[in-house]
């Protein structure tokens, strides 16, 4: 734990397979624009002036190399004339700013929320590293399929129907003593069940905050609760996106556009708009009161693996499944947009709680990391494709 000169003070906090570890503390924002970012190297320190390539044929090579790919996976891509054009956001609606260097590790080609920040001090991710500082935290044949966080909880799924959950609230580098972890294994009886994804969620009719674990008959593959805690919108191995109302638990509503099946659901802050992103390769936003589509949003490159909106509603974040993460502006309908391009697959996407700070997880072993992007109010160095 260091403490620089005008008193930064942040931990960063991995989940591994097996550990809870403890990272190294970024450094304060002022001093993250280092001039080696200007001088021929971008945002993962590629030295691309002595490169055999330039980075703009490697993007190109690497976008057609992943365009046969998916030739041989024959994914549905949607390719609908309803796709939304957009325009480049100046200044960038969010744009790099540091990069934590331990790379960032994902175990399911579909499930990539695994980056959770729920302080402006912690963000928590997966990682395959060991550590000697952090006691164990699950089994060892356990793999983290699911992550989310709370100031209170760190709460994991698995993949055998795994719910792992324990206290976030550190004292130096060790959990207080007597913080127990909750581990239930095998939540279904089915040999292949999986927890794809964990909410935090405020109930509004009892009033207390409860964790929903994905792990039903069917395949639920993401879901979130409306702001109001209402309506649930659930995304399930189908091509429609169900809402349901908590009370009866009926489905009340069907969501339908996309040609393949959602991984990821998000509301704004005002609960009129629901996103989803799909492995059809768009992000669709829905207007719940009227249920239709208002806007589908083309991906660059590859599925889109998570949406979410920013906590002050202004921004939605689309992230794709490798190299790309764009940022649309809600307040300008969504025409407007800024994308941050990497080389590496995607492990998740979170905001900070102040939307200020936006932190990307990518899986390349030695370029990898989780990337934090900021709202450009400082001078800071970002690549857009």
């Amino acid at each position: 734990m260091d403490e620089f000169p005008d008193g930064t003070l942040s931990y960063w906090l991995i989940i591994d397979e097996t550990l809870l570890i403890l990272d190294d503390s970024r450094p304060p924002i002022s001093s993250r624009a280092t001039p080696s970012n200007r001088l021929g190297m971008d945002i993962q320190g590629i030295p691309w002036e002595s490169a055999r390539m330039t980075r703009a044929d490697y993007r190109l090579q690497r976008m057609r190399e992943y365009a046969h790919l998916e030739m041989r996976r024959e994914p549905p891509i949607y390719i609908g004339e309803d796709l939304q054009e957009t325009e480049a956001e100046e200044p960038p609606i969010y744009a790099f700013s540091y990069r934590n260097r331990t790379p960032c590790s994902t175990q399911h080609f579909q499930l990539r929320h695994l980056v959770s920040a729920p302080t402006l001090s912690s963000v928590y991710y997966t990682c395959n590293l060991v550590s000697r500082l952090m006691r164990q935290l699950v089994g060892a044949h356990s793999r983290i399929s699911t992550l989310c966080a709370t100031p209170e909880l760190i709460i994991a799924g698995g993949f055998y129907g795994e719910l792992i959950m324990r206290s976030s609230v550190f004292k130096g580098e060790e959990l207080e003593e007597g913080e127990d972890t909750f581990h239930i294994r095998r939540m279904t009886n089915d040999e292949n069940g999986i927890t794809n994804h964990i909410t935090p969620y405020h109930d509004a009719f009892p009033g207390t905050s409860r964790y929903l674990a994905h792990l039903r008959d069917v395949a639920i593959n993401a879901a979130k609760m409306s702001p109001d805690g209402r309506v649930m919108a659930v995304a399930s191995d189908s091509i429609n996106v169900d809402i349901v109302d908590v009370r009866t638990e009926q489905s009340v509503q069907v969501l339908s556009g996309h040609i393949g099946f959602s991984f990821s659901l998000d509301w704004d802050p005002s609960g009129s708009l629901l996103a989803s992103g799909n492995e059809d390769h768009t992000c669709r936003i829905f207007d719940i009161r009227k249920s239709e589509t208002l806007h589908v949003l083309g991906s660059r490159m590859a599925a889109v693996r998570q949406v979410c909106f920013s906590p002050t509603g202004d921004s939605l974040t689309v992230m794709e499944e490798s190299d790309f993460v764009s940022f649309y502006n809600v307040a300008r309908d969504f025409r407007y947009s800024s994308t941050v391009d990497f080389f590496g697959e995607t492990s998740g996407v979170s905001y900070s709680p102040d939307g200020e700070s936006c932190f990307v997880g990518c899986c390349e072993p030695e370029l990898g990391g989780i990337l934090e992007l900021r709202k450009p109010q400082i001078p800071i160095f970002a690549n857009f494709f």
